[in-house]
């Protein structure tokens, strides 16, 4: 009985979130500008001190590229293991990314150092384009880091 209590509520949550959205009648525009705008709402709240600080530190549109990468890293990437060394946390990182419609799976390895919390990925994005890569960014979420490093070793 728990159970269906907790889903009764979780359905209840979920239709008074999308009330403020939608309403009968709507046209299917409307329906697609209610829905827009509800994944909008989500978005920002989930996140928003790593998006706050990403649009302070990079143009519109490379905010956006690291914006996606940021939705990426939440539905792509997982963590495979963990480990401390030397001061720094090593991170095993899976990226299973779409290459042609098939989902590839990449292995990547992301160092954090504890002194100054700086990141760095295996796949050199951050060094190379000044933009975190998916790996980055999946572990800034995770480790509950608010800003996006400024720095590069």
């Amino acid at each position: 009985m728990g159970g269906i209590l907790r889903s009764t509520s979780r359905l209840e949550n979920e239709n008074s979130f999308l009330g403020n959205y939608f309403s009968k009648n709507l046209s299917l525009v409307e329906v697609w500008m209610g829905f827009e705008s509800a994944m909008e709402a989500q978005r920002i709240e989930v996140h928003i001190d790593i998006e706050k600080h990403g649009r302070e530190i990079y143009t519109h549109e490379n905010f956006d590229i690291v914006q996606k990468e940021f939705w990426n890293a939440c539905v792509y990437c997982g963590v495979e293991g963990t480990k401390e060394k030397d001061g720094k946390s090593i991170f095993s990182i899976l990226d299973n990314i779409m290459v042609s419609g098939d989902k590839v799976r990449k292995h990547k390895e992301v160092v954090v150092h504890l002194s100054n919390q700086v990141a760095q990925c295996s796949c050199k994005m951050f060094e190379s384009e000044g933009m975190p890569c998916r790996p980055i960014l999946f572990v800034l979420k995770g480790k509950g880091l608010s800003e996006i490093p400024s720095v590069i070793p």
